[in-house]
């Protein structure tokens, strides 16, 4: 997401910054959610909001040989099994889109082993949502009153910048778009539980402009998602390459 004033000619932005020496206060936070289990011997248990100790299962081969023992581990919030998806959200996401939207890089990822609950946590469902579907309710009920009403005006360079385009690009985009956008409003939506929170903006005058990639990473190859061939079906030229810019982002 990219914060801007309106610009009329064309012009290449780059809207990421080299890296810079970060404070204890800007370190990553890292959250631990505790999935629930039907497993009668439990192999987790909370120590505190902030520790957690592992130990191996009772029918382990490693607690049987006494070869196994209790590890701790350390994180900045510990929920359990019992933590609504709207409590996640709140303690997660919301003070990172509040960055976002003023300005700030924000990132946040899931991590886990294969069943461990990332779609759950990331997606939910259609009552329940997750991080994701909040995360876009928020933020479209915080700036809606901001968005640039200039379709096509913008375009990503794919380099984590953006062009301004002229009339006559912007003409040749429509033009270029007409077919697949047409074809792709014929899907249906998923009408979830909508998230009514919203989050002040410190600047009211910055206008607001939205660039969505959605790429899944499988056994070090990305696939972008929202690329689609002509008959609508997902092809091998969904297949990314990540590359690094002069900075040291990647893209």
């Amino acid at each position: 997401m990219s914060a801007m004033k309106p610009i009329r000619s064309k012009t290449l932005y780059n809207t990421r910054k080299p890296p810079t020496n970060y404070s204890n206060e800007s370190l990553i936070k890292v959250y631990c959610r505790i999935r629930p289990t039907d497993l009668e011997s439990n192999c987790i248990k909370i120590l505190n909001n902030e520790t957690i100790e592992t130990y191996p299962p009772d029918s382990s081969m490693f607690k049987k040989s006494n070869v196994g023992k209790s590890m701790h581990y350390k994180f900045t919030n510990i929920f359990d099994e019992f933590t609504q998806q709207q409590t996640i959200f709140d303690e997660i996401s919301l003070d990172l889109i509040k960055s976002a939207l003023n300005g700030e890089n924000a990132l946040l990822f899931s991590y886990g082993v294969t069943g461990s609950g990332k779609t759950h946590s990331m997606i939910g469902s259609k009552n329940d949502p997750g991080i994701i579907v909040r995360s876009l309710d928020v933020i479209f009920n915080s700036i809606n009153p901001s968005l640039i009403n200039i379709k096509y005006r913008l375009k990503p360079d794919k380099m984590n910048g953006y062009l301004i385009l002229d009339d006559d690009e912007v003409l040749s985009e429509e033009q270029r778009n007409y077919g697949s956008i047409k074809k792709r409003a014929e899907t249906p939506k998923n009408k979830h539980k909508h998230d009514n929170n919203s989050i002040e903006i410190e600047d009211r005058h910055v206008k607001y402009s939205f660039f969505v990639s959605y790429f899944e990473i499988y056994n070090n190859s990305v696939f972008d998602l929202l690329h689609q061939s002509d008959n609508l079906t997902y092809s091998k030229t969904s297949l990314k390459s990540l590359r690094e810019d002069k900075f040291g982002n990647m893209y």
